[in-house]
């Protein structure tokens, strides 16, 4: 859990003073707690704080309670959630962890702003959630083939994660330590499949010559050799971003083309053989996560599909190609889109967009929040008759 203690800009105040108004209505802050996580016996409220609080969708306003038994968190305001079942609902976003299962707190300051003050609280759980997690994906049946996903043979690879960071260690050794116990606990499992962190690509102090070249490794806290070194990490994979890459604009080409041809002509200055041709590769993906909020039938996201990877394949026939879509079904399969509802927000169609002539493989990003929380039995239950 990491918090952000220090508050931001205007809408930040607006929700700040409607549940300053809430405290004063409902009798201050204690009677509010007492309201919105019951008090335990013995317990007694110490103090509160205003807060962002980081989740997998975004930081999240509100209020953090220190109190004798546990340390909690509440939004200002309910949130659209859909739950399990996949129907949606307004809620609150509570977090409470018991004072005795705390692992450690670790406070940061923001590298770029100071004044930003964070909070990151780990707790004993943590660990095994995360093997919980491995473990009923890497087990569970696929509905298709009827194969448990550990033995399925249409599974290429499996990720840690997409773009692991760790923002309160710079070193990249934290990170280190969390993929060594995490790839480890995996192969144990599953030894049939290779495996990737998901890394972006950001050296680190194991190569300190080369920081220069992506001099955000302060930020994410991640080393890309010593990380993708680790003994049960079998590849390693990099994110690209234009902004870094493109110098010059050729006539009569997208912006994404251009990109395309700069990164496959490129010479690697390793191997000293242009990407297109380089063995070491094995594929290209378009683009982390492609969204389109715009067009809710993933339409758009199809006709962009058709073009780029027909024009990446007519430079590149030597290697495979993947979109990089999260996994949302669309209006292709009607009957699966209750499985991720987010579909009419992300704008994709997993089944027909895979299907694009020039595209060889497909991935799927799978979110704690949205299959296993915290052992909660609905959550376990949704992703085993997940299809």
């Amino acid at each position: 859990m990491a918090v952000k203690t220090s508050p931001s800009v205007s809408d930040a105040a607006m929700a700040r003073l409607a549940q300053e108004t809430k405290v004063l209505t409902e009798g201050g802050h204690d009677k509010l707690f007492q309201q919105t996580f019951e008090i335990l016996p013995g317990e007694k409220l110490l103090k509160t704080f205003a807060c962002y609080l980081s989740t997998a969708t975004g930081p999240v306003i509100g209020t953090l309670y220190l109190s004798t038994k546990r340390i909690a968190f509440c939004s200002d305001n309910p949130l659209y959630q859909y739950l399990p079942t996949g129907q949606p609902q307004w809620t609150y976003y509570k977090v409470v962890v018991p004072l005795d299962q705390l692992g450690s707190v670790n406070p940061s300051s923001d590298r770029l702003n100071h004044s930003a003050k964070y909070i990151n609280i780990e707790t004993r759980d943590g660990h095994e959630f995360w093997w919980n997690l491995l473990k009923t994906v890497l087990t569970r049946i696929n509905t298709i083939t009827g194969v448990a996903y550990k033995d399925d043979p249409i599974i290429f690879a499996w990720e840690l994660m997409n773009e692991p960071r760790c923002t309160t260690n710079s070193s990249g050794k934290q990170i280190q330590i969390w993929v060594e116990e995490m790839a480890a606990y995996l192969k144990s499992i599953d030894q049939s499949h290779l495996l990737d962190i998901g890394l972006e690509g950001f050296y680190g102090d194991s190569v300190p010559s080369r920081k220069q070249y992506n001099p955000n490794t302060a930020i994410v806290g991640t080393d890309f050799i010593s990380n993708n070194q680790v003994k049960d990490i079998d590849f390693a994979t990099i994110h690209i971003y234009p902004e870094g890459w493109i110098k010059e604009r050729r006539v009569g080409v997208s912006k994404e083309e251009n990109f395309e041809a700069t990164v496959l002509t490129r010479i690697n200055t390793i191997a000293r053989v242009a990407y297109k041709d380089d063995p070491t590769i094995f594929a290209w993906e378009l683009i982390n996560e492609p969204r389109c909020t715009t067009d809710s039938s993933g339409k758009q996201i199809q006709s962009w599909v058709e073009e780029i990877a027909a024009y990446l394949k007519s430079i590149d026939q030597n290697h495979l190609l993947d979109i990089g879509l999260e996994g949302f079904y669309g209006n292709s399969v009607p009957s699966r889109k209750q499985y991720n509802p987010n579909t009419a927000i992300v704008g994709t169609d997993f089944i027909s967009n895979n299907l694009v002539k020039h595209i060889d493989f497909a991935t799927i990003h799978i979110y704690p929040e949205g299959c296993k929380e915290r052992n909660e039995p609905a959550d376990h239950a949704h992703l085993l008759q997940w299809k």
